[in-house]
């Protein structure tokens, strides 16, 4: 794999852009309404760390985007992070690669963020940003979905006109079932990993995949947020 360096880019909070190596027409403009190519508003989402009350905030914010070396949109992911000078003025900045791995902290970031947007805005609101395509909560090749606690489909973008399906019985490639085995774990703990085998799309062979969920209460009513993703290492390429 050929190794591309690292290009930092620079933004001020309301979106127009200072810096920019690989665009620098961008430079002055502000690109606010810029977007990936599922709609999704990355500048808005870069520039929104600075609105977060912690002098150096940081995030991530992922992206369809093209690759100058691919035929097809590749997912980008950009580290960006809060700066504020000695003279009070406040600038994003940040970094991004394509094709990073996924990890387990940025599925925990996610599940997180949708945990507290349930909470704070309610079950109209957020049901609807994530089903969108364009919000944050579609990253990376997965997605936030949303249980109720007898195990039913009530966000799942995968299947966006079937909400309410039962996957309480849902088996793996080997007969576990690991919606039954969310609800047992989240019996006794706010939050939970759970993993279980199913074959990558395109691939008759089972691959571990891990699946994070929390809880959360909204109205009197609780919920289990969640997301899941596949291992990039095969199971049978394991030490």
């Amino acid at each position: 794999m050929v190794q591309r360096p690292l290009l930092s880019f620079v933004y001020e909070p309301d979106g127009t852009c200072v810096f920019h190596p690989l665009q620098p027409d961008w430079v002055g403009k502000n690109m606010s309404e810029l977007r990936d190519m599922n709609g999704k508003p990355m500048v808005q989402l870069v520039a929104a760390v600075s609105e977060k009350p912690q002098k150096d905030a940081s995030g991530w914010v992922f992206y369809l985007w093209p690759d100058r070396t691919q035929l097809i949109p590749q997912w980008k992911s950009a580290y960006v992070r809060k700066v504020v000078t000695p003279s009070g003025k406040t600038y994003v900045i940040g970094s991004g690669v394509y094709d990073l791995k996924m990890e387990k902290a940025f599925v925990e970031e996610r599940v997180r963020m949708a945990s507290e947007l349930l909470e704070s805005q309610g079950k109209d609101a957020a049901f609807r940003e994530f089903r969108d395509p364009a919000s944050p909560f579609v990253f990376l090749g997965t997605f936030v979905f949303v249980l109720d606690t007898q195990g039913h489909a009530i966000v799942d973008p995968a299947f966006p006109t079937q909400s309410g399906r039962d996957l309480s019985q849902f088996e793996d490639a080997v007969g576990r079932r690991p919606v039954q085995q969310i609800l047992e774990k989240l019996r006794n703990a706010d939050e939970a990993w759970v993993q279980y085998l199913w074959p990558k799309p395109g691939s008759s062979l089972p691959s571990r995949k891990l699946v994070y969920v929390r809880k959360a209460g909204v109205g009197g009513e609780t919920f289990i947020v969640g997301s899941d993703f596949f291992l990039a290492t095969p199971i049978w390429m394991k030490d």
